[in-house]
């Protein structure tokens, strides 16, 4: 479970668990300024125009690491070796997996635990098999582990700033290209292009602005992960449901050194409507998404798997509007199932139709995750009762299978891996 050697540093005598006992050198390690570096306009562009992105070497730099899901040639290598000047830069990914596997080790990551309501309105606590987390937010944790707890920190600022940076950029650039494009234009009618070029970058970018992401301690909640495999796995579902949640944005940083086809684990995006993305969780590779707009879900691992997950909300105001959480489509845009189709990709009301969608997607990934578990019966009911309660409506039940028509059609091509 790591590189750890010596026994805890226990400060207290009342308290055997003690400190993470190392080795980890937090200052040589720490450099969340790079996140400026890493966090690149072409990722963020992709996020925009897709609803994710991938960056390899999160935490290593330009030098060590490259990108994905963006315009680049593919992910790196998993456990690849890194060059004379570098160790160090990996060593920070390293180290967070270290202190992971420590608080496992000892007991502090506790089941993942997940609040259902039924379609009855009763409530219950349900826990996924093989899966382990902690939250950043509990001082208990955050005193024992000295590098996560500066990761927490950083988290704070640094990424929001990361992301916003980066889409001022991409933006500058998409400006100055349509500028450059429409200057001949121009020339001859002797019109401005300033609206018509602000309305192609929303064509270009559908996605919300992430300049609109809110900063602050309780903007924002890091959780640590320890799938300890066995089939260890997450259903299909949203980060932001609705309701008052303003989770914006998913970070997810995965830590798994030695990882390989077959370990199973991968991450599985489901744009509306479009191929599903399988991501692999490669050492030092963040995957970000958008929470309340990208479904996914997790496949089953087969090995110890090891990540830690950003949630980073939006302004307030931002998230979970009236339009986001109410399907309201007029009956002109009800009998075009193209326009409804863009619309709902990019919209977070296709969470109202999600699951008569992707009925079977659900299902199936219900059945990975809680099969002869607690819960299973009850989450499954609930499942089907919210897809019947579709079908009764007739609009929303024709709307629904022309748009699993197209469901169908996307995933013709299969699955697009990273």
């Amino acid at each position: 479970l790591g590189r750890m050697s010596r026994e805890p540093v226990c400060l207290d005598p009342d308290d055997p668990i003690g400190v993470f006992p190392g080795p980890s050198d937090a200052e040589a390690c720490h450099a969340p300024e790079r996140w400026r570096e890493t966090v690149s306009a072409e990722a963020v562009s992709h996020l925009r125009r897709e609803g994710w992105c991938v960056i390899d070497g999160f935490l290593s730099g330009p030098r060590g690491g490259r990108r994905s899901g963006a315009d680049d040639a593919g992910p790196a290598e998993a456990g690849s070796p890194v060059k004379d000047g570098e160790s160090r830069d990996r060593d920070w990914a390293s180290s967070l997996r270290d202190e992971i596997a420590w608080l496992s080790s000892v007991g502090l990551l506790t089941p993942n635990r997940t609040h259902f309501a039924n379609h009855a309105g009763e409530r219950y606590l349900f826990s996924k098999p093989h899966v382990f987390e902690a939250d950043m937010h509990d001082p208990d944790v955050r005193r024992r582990v000295p590098l996560l707890k500066r990761f927490f920190e950083d988290t704070k600022r640094f990424l929001p700033d990361a992301f916003a940076r980066a889409e001022e950029e991409a933006e500058r650039k998409h400006r100055t290209r349509g500028m450059t494009t429409t200057e001949g234009a121009c020339e001859e009618s002797g019109e401005a292009s300033i609206s018509e070029n602000d309305e192609a970058s929303e064509r270009v970018f559908p996605f919300p602005r992430v300049t609109n992401l809110a900063r602050g301690d309780d903007s924002r909640v890091v959780k640590l992960q320890h799938n300890k495999g066995n089939g260890g796995c997450f259903p299909s579902h949203y980060d932001n449901p609705g309701g008052a949640s303003q989770r914006l944005l998913t970070c997810i940083l995965y830590l798994n050194c030695d990882w390989k086809k077959g370990d199973g684990g991968e991450l599985c995006l489901t744009p509306f409507l479009k191929r599903t993305v399988k991501v692999k969780p490669l050492h030092d590779r963040l995957c970000a998404f958008y929470s309340d707009r990208v479904l996914h879900r997790v496949e089953p691992s087969f090995v110890d798997r090891f990540c830690l997950t950003v949630w980073l909300d939006g302004e307030p105001g931002f998230v979970n509007t009236p339009e986001d959480v109410t399907l309201r489509l007029p009956k002109s845009v009800l009998q075009n199932p193209d326009a409804v189709a863009e619309h709902l990709r990019v919209s977070a009301t296709q969470r109202s139709l999600s699951r008569a969608v992707y009925r079977e997607v659900y299902e199936e990934s219900l059945m990975k995750c809680m099969k002869d578990a607690p819960g299973c019966e009850e989450m499954l009911a609930s499942h089907e009762a919210a897809v019947a309660a579709v079908a009764r409506n007739a609009p929303l039940a024709a709307l629904v299978e022309a748009l699993r028509e197209r469901k169908a059609f996307a995933e013709m091509g299969g699955e697009e891996e990273v």
